[in-house]
């Protein structure tokens, strides 16, 4: 499943130029082929049972807009990945972003606090 949400952005040569939401679930890609120029202004990013995927493209560490990464039952080299785009974030002053990993593809939320 793929899914987006734009708020009236239009899609131009493979660019999402107003895209702030996307959530890849159960996709069945290996290689994920972007770059931060395709997603300017995204804010989150959901991997949800991408099993075969085996990275986030290191270059979403280049957004300034990204406010969080949730990856719920992946591997661990696209866990890695996050976590390295986390650090990058860090280095260039946000340090904001927030990082939610779960091993099981489902997260539940209990009184506002995140478990997985």
């Amino acid at each position: 499943m793929f899914t987006w949400r734009e708020n009236g952005g239009t899609q131009v040569n493979g660019e999402f130029l107003e895209l702030k939401f996307l959530e890849l679930d159960g996709v069945q890609i290996s290689q994920w082929n972007a770059s931060n120029d395709h997603f300017p202004k995204l804010e989150r990013l959901v991997l949800r049972k991408c099993h075969h995927l085996k990275n986030i493209p290191s270059s979403f560490g280049e957004i300034p807009t990204l406010e969080m990464i949730e990856v719920h039952g992946c591997r661990n080299c696209v866990t890695e990945c996050a976590m390295e785009i986390q650090e990058q974030q860090r280095d260039l002053g946000n340090e904001e972003l927030k990082v939610i990993i779960s091993r099981s593809a489902i997260l539940r939320r209990f009184s506002g606090n995140l478990q997985a």
